[in-house]
């Protein structure tokens, strides 16, 4: 089955990557990058957004804050319960 946008978003995130709008316009050819983070926060990610500056404009990055779980967290858990 062929991933959506939005998995693949999600995917890019959970990795540890921050994106931003221009990131996700390019890699993903996606233009609602905000609309894409709003439901992902609504399944339950934990989505953390920074404002960046540059001389021309400020804009959002949006990146995986430490509370959600990932791939990495998950398995690490599961080894030192079950040590």
């Amino acid at each position: 089955m062929k991933k959506t946008k939005k998995d693949k978003i999600k995917q890019y995130l959970l990795d540890g990557n921050s994106l931003s709008q221009l990131e996700c316009t390019s890699m993903f050819n996606c233009t609602r990058l905000a609309a894409v983070v709003f439901n992902l926060k609504k399944e339950g990610l934990n989505i953390k957004k920074r404002t960046k500056h540059s001389k021309e404009a400020s804009y959002a990055e949006y990146y995986i804050g430490q509370s959600t779980p990932t791939r990495y967290n998950i398995l690490h858990t599961k080894l030192l319960c079950c040590a």
